[in-house]
């Protein structure tokens, strides 16, 4: 009890999307455990942005390995999913360009928390 999404769009149907949830059992207090965005607009401080290359992500997150291929059954494209688990960003790749960025808590995987919101994604 006690996780939400709240997702919002602009009008090009770029998101973002916060996951969260209690921090403990007391359930007095909230926290953030994922923030997805698909907007150019959102850039990290590594200077990572939507449609950016996966060969840049790889360079400045050396330790990011791929946690998982999906189909999306709409689009009909594959979907990589690559974490950096260190520094607790993820990114989601389709044909080699960025196409979602999470940040999540770091030593843990962008999986570990929730993945997906789309349920015409399939492993």
């Amino acid at each position: 009890m006690g996780k939400a999404w709240g997702i919002w769009y602009d009008q090009k149907k770029d998101e973002i999307a916060i996951y969260s949830s209690y921090a403990d059992s007391t359930a007095v207090k909230k926290d953030i455990k994922q923030i997805r965005v698909t907007s150019s607009s959102f850039v990290t401080a590594q200077h990572l942005r939507t449609g950016g290359k996966l060969v840049d992500f790889e360079k400045d997150f050396t330790d990011a390995k791929r946690l998982a291929t999906y189909f999306d059954s709409k689009t009909k494209d594959s979907i990589l999913i690559f974490d950096s688990r260190e520094n607790g960003i993820g990114v989601e790749v389709v044909n080699n360009l960025i196409r979602a960025i999470t940040v999540h808590p770091k030593g843990t995987a962008v999986n570990e928390t929730y993945l997906s919101l789309h349920p015409e994604w399939k492993l």
